[in-house]
C-alpha cells in the first residue's frame, strides 16, 4: 500500500496537478452560452448544458410577472484558484443587465 500512496505522490508533484470543483449555474433560458463563455475565460476546459423548467405553480408565476420558467443548467469544472475570479465575472454578468438572473454554486 505504501507504494501506491508514493507512485500518486510523485504523480502529483511532476504534474503540479490542480484540484478541481464542479461549478453549477442555473440561469434563464437563453443564457448558458454566454455563461459558458465565462467558464472558459477563467480556465475551465469542461463545460456542460443542460435545459430545466422551473418547479413554481402557474399562480405563482403570474402573480411574480413571470413568463418564461424554462431554465439553462451549466456545469463546469474549475481550479479551485478560479472560483473566486468565476464568482466576480458571474456577478459583473447579472449586474449589467438586471434581465439576466440566475445563481451559482
Amino acid at each position: 500500500m505504501a507504494r501506491k500512496q508514493t507512485i500518486t505522490s510523485k504523480i502529483e508533484d511532476s504534474n503540479n496537478l490542480k484540484k478541481l470543483s464542479l461549478f453549477i449555474t442555473i440561469v434563464n433560458n437563453g443564457q448558458a452560452d454566454n455563461i459558458i463563455r465565462l467558464y472558459q475565460y477563467v480556465g475551465s476546459s469542461a463545460q456542460f448544458m443542460q435545459k430545466g423548467t422551473g418547479t413554481a405553480q402557474k399562480q405563482v408565476l403570474d402573480v411574480l410577472g413571470i413568463e418564461d420558467n424554462r431554465k439553462d443548467i451549466v456545469y463546469g469544472f474549475v481550479t479551485n484558484e478560479s472560483i473566486p475570479e468565476l464568482k466576480k465575472e458571474l456577478e459583473a454578468y447579472f449586474q449589467v443587465n438586471k434581465k439576466n438572473k440566475g445563481i451559482g454554486f
